[in-house]
C-alpha cells in the first residue's frame, strides 16, 4: 500500500484525480471521434423513401422500421348492445375512417 511506502496522501489524492482527469478527457475524445465519424457517414447518406442509402456505394444503410403502431392486421373483437349502440359504433369508424366489416349479429 503507498500510504505505507511513504507516499502522502495528497500525493495519492493527486495521483487519483489526475487518473479520473485523464479518463474524462478519454471518454470525452471518444464520444466526439465518433460524433465526427456519424457527420461523415451521414454526409455520405441520402434518404429515398422509408430508406437511407450510401450516396458512394449505393448500398441501404438503414431502413426506417415500423412501430407496431404502424402495422396493419385484422382485430376481431366483438360488443354487447342494443342494435342502434352497434350502428353508432360503425358510424364511428366510418368517421375516422377505419376499414372495417361486419359478421352479422350475435345472439
Amino acid at each position: 500500500m503507498q500510504v505505507d511506502e511513504g507516499v502522502s496522501i495528497d500525493r495519492i489524492k493527486d495521483g487519483i484525480a489526475k487518473a479520473a482527469d485523464e479518463r474524462d478527457l478519454k471518454a470525452e475524445q471518444e464520444a466526439k471521434r465518433k460524433e465526427a465519424e456519424e457527420a461523415i457517414a451521414k454526409a455520405k447518406q441520402q434518404q429515398v423513401g422509408d430508406k437511407t442509402i450510401d450516396a458512394e456505394t449505393g448500398e441501404v444503410v438503414t431502413e426506417t422500421p415500423k412501430s407496431a403502431a404502424d402495422v396493419v392486421t385484422d382485430y376481431h373483437f366483438g360488443m354487447n348492445g342494443t342494435f342502434a349502440q352497434a350502428q353508432d359504433v360503425a358510424n364511428y369508424m366510418r368517421l375516422k375512417g377505419y376499414d372495417f366489416w361486419s359478421e352479422g349479429g350475435h345472439e
